[in-house]
């Protein structure tokens, strides 16, 4: 198949998952594009807009079998562009910020709407949203043994019996980053040394350092801005963090999870059905417990140890990146056999 993968987040969950999917879907010998947007799909919408973004994205897709938007404004501009249910399909990474009926009627527009969760799923569906399905992103779990944490905590210039909180999320309003920092000063009360880790970059960012700055130990929350091997941070990491208040679901926490590193998410939406509480994952409940229960973590190793390894064997089992590009291949061809009837 030729396919056309439509985003535009160079940041984040759907950049992530976007990306490993075209990987794979080309492993398995598809010709994919993967189309990185930014630049030419406003988020503005509008008759001016969505002319301008139509006429290039008809180009784009005319040698294309099939487009698949990541995101809600990616679908919208295919919605734009083609015609009623024509070969295109869209992913629902996040909860939507709107379930307004003229984002929906642009979403039924589509041959088919992947969920990232069954959170997503419910909220679509409840706005009338039709033709869905779930299908979790998936990861290439590494093969070898995580990487020993003295080694990866070296690479950040920290000592081995630090501390690591580690963080790695696009810096928006709901993404949690402010709960965890506020909670590093009650941390810190008991574990003077633990060092917060943050990766990632986005609108907030100038605000969520201004926040840092006002903490009693501010050196010890380090704004890492977008790294290359965000593997490095997970394994200098003795807990990361996913602690955004409207996810649909976490990238983040899935490659730590790959790695063997323990995850800690709020227990809401999409993050709570990553794993299983203290047997695969831990959760928590509000701001106000964050910042003992990250205490209470640090304080107990071996369990840290046990359940990281659980973590890995749940993404190996549960989130195969392979078992996710079947999924989505074999609705790509259903959607091409309907149209050819």
């Amino acid at each position: 198949m030729k396919l056309l993968l439509l985003k535009r987040q160079t940041l984040g969950g759907i950049h992530s998952h976007a990306t490993s999917l075209a990987e794979e879907l080309r492993r398995q010998g598809h010709e994919v594009h993967l189309e990185e947007a930014t630049d030419w799909i406003p988020n503005e919408t509008g008759r001016k807009p969505d002319k301008a973004v139509s006429e290039r994205l008809k180009a784009l897709a005319e040698p294309y079998d099939l487009v698949h938007a990541f995101g809600y404004r990616a679908a919208w501009a295919c919605s734009a562009a083609f015609a009623h249910k024509e070969a295109w399909l869209y992913t629902a990474y996040d909860l939507p910020k709107t379930t307004h009926r003229q984002l929906i009627s642009r979403l039924n527009d589509s041959q088919a709407g992947i969920c990232s969760s069954r959170a997503v799923f419910r909220v679509l569906d409840e706005a009338i949203a039709i033709d869905l399905t779930t299908i979790r992103p998936g990861i290439a779990v590494p093969i070898e043994s995580p990487a020993d944490k003295t080694t990866s905590k070296k690479a950040f210039d920290i000592e081995a019996d630090t501390p690591v909180i580690g963080v790695a999320t696009r810096h928006i309003l709901d993404c949690g980053l402010s709960s965890v920092i506020a909670a590093m000063e009650e941390v810190w009360a008991t574990k003077p040394d633990t060092t917060l880790l943050i990766a990632g970059d986005g609108p907030e960012r100038e605000n969520f350092e201004r926040e840092a700055k006002i903490t009693t130990r501010n050196q010890q929350i380090r704004f890492l801005g977008v790294i290359d091997d965000p593997a490095t941070l997970y394994r200098a990491s003795d807990v990361v963090i996913a602690a955004s208040l409207k996810a649909g679901f976490s990238m983040s926490a899935l490659e730590a999870m790959s790695l063997g590193v323990p995850v800690l998410a709020r227990n809401r939406q999409g993050l709570i059905e990553l794993f299983d509480r203290e047997i695969s994952g831990f959760y928590f409940e509000s701001d106000d417990e964050l910042s003992r229960t990250i205490v209470d973590l640090l304080e107990m190793p071996l369990t840290l140890e046990s359940v990281g390894r659980a973590g890995r064997i749940r993404a190996m089992d549960r989130y195969s990146l392979e078992q996710c590009a079947n999924q989505v291949v074999e609705l790509y061809r259903t959607i091409l056999r309907v149209n050819s009837e």
